[in-house]
């Protein structure tokens, strides 16, 4: 496990208890006074004091409710730990309006303890350090009630047995979402690393590309340049000069081909866009169709067309033509011999 790895992880695992935290304050705000239908119900007697105590801790827990994220994002650990500290004084305290140790709301604690292992993804080892401080902090209160004189030693073993084994329970829940966080985030590292490498490749591929493509055009340029100007001159034979015209059209074809191969550099770079212009799309397509005439007389195939004289349209010319250029390309190629329409 590396340094990098380490640091990182924290970092992701501050981010998830500084959630939890948010989710815990939003709970407690609603369910401390939700309970108060239990104290109405359940201790008539002492339900006033209980309801001041669930009062005053909603209002705590609705004011921290008001503390922004980033103040909570920078200390996660200590305002997770007040809060649950905060409820677990809470629950003791009504404890103590009622028969200390004796009172069945020694469960709200196996709450706030349960809570601590569902709601905050921290390890093992803090996990138990707050098991320890929850479970202190109410075998102090209701012992500090007694005198530290406890005559139901019996009751108070059950109790702290039942908020022992629900520690218990979640510091292993706390260290097995441990190490499944962990190899999670590994595994979400090795995909980004991919990721990146990939990216690079990318790169390297177009550049490739570009330069490729940039070696080429310069050549084709220079053999474009003496063709056309022997298509120029009248004293060049007719024979010859559809000869010139058949290189001259490949030429273009390939240095179309060529500057595909930027535009494919281009798109990878996110910097291609469309060039819409109005062309007859019926004269692109018979010229293109023309530059087969070749390929077709040597195999025996056949291309027949059947496009009007003319169809003005808005388009990318180029696209247009690398498109037909491929659709052809494909048909010549899978159907040797056949007749084309």
């Amino acid at each position: 496990m590396t340094p990098d790895f380490e640091l990182r992880y924290r970092e992701r695992e501050r981010g998830e208890i500084a959630r939890g935290s948010r989710l815990f304050t939003a709970l407690c705000a609603a369910l401390f006074p939700a309970f108060g239908v239990l104290d109405v119900i359940a201790q008539p007697a002492g339900s006033h004091a209980l309801l001041t105590i669930r009062f005053l801790t909603t209002a705590i827990f609705a004011a921290l409710l008001l503390v922004p994220r980033r103040v909570i994002a920078r200390h996660p650990y200590a305002a997770a730990l007040v809060q649950l500290e905060i409820a677990a004084i809470s629950i003791t305290a009504m404890c103590l309006v009622l028969d200390g140790y004796r009172s069945p709301y020694y469960a709200g604690v196996n709450l706030v303890v349960l809570s601590a292992g569902l709601l905050f993804g921290w390890s093992a080892r803090r996990m138990a350090a707050v098991v320890a401080t929850i479970v202190g902090t109410y075998l102090a209160g209701v012992l500090a009630r007694e005198g530290f004189a406890v005559d139901r030693f019996d009751l108070l073993v059950n109790n702290l047995y039942f908020l022992l084994a629900t520690g218990i329970i979640s510091v292993a829940s706390s260290h097995l979402g441990d190490r499944l966080r962990r190899e999670s985030f590994r595994q979400f590292l090795s995909v980004e690393a991919a990721r990146e490498d990939l990216r690079r490749q990318d790169e390297i591929k177009s550049r490739f590309f570009a330069n490729v493509s940039h070696e080429l055009r310069t050549p084709l340029t220079l053999i474009l340049g003496p063709v056309r100007a022997l298509l120029g001159r009248e004293a060049v034979a007719a024979e010859a000069k559809s000869e010139l015209e058949i290189v001259e059209r490949n030429a273009c074809v390939l240095l179309d081909r060529v500057n595909d191969l930027l535009e494919v550099a281009r798109l990878d770079a996110h910097a291609t866009a469309l060039r819409v212009q109005r062309v007859d799309l019926a004269a692109l397509v018979r010229r293109v169709a023309s530059q087969f005439e070749s390929v077709g007389a040597g195999r025996g195939d056949s291309l027949t067309m059947e496009v009007p004289a003319q169809l003005e349209a808005e388009v990318d010319p180029a696209k247009i033509e690398r498109v037909l250029t491929n659709l052809l390309g494909n048909a010549y190629k899978f159907t040797p011999g056949a007749i084309l329409k």
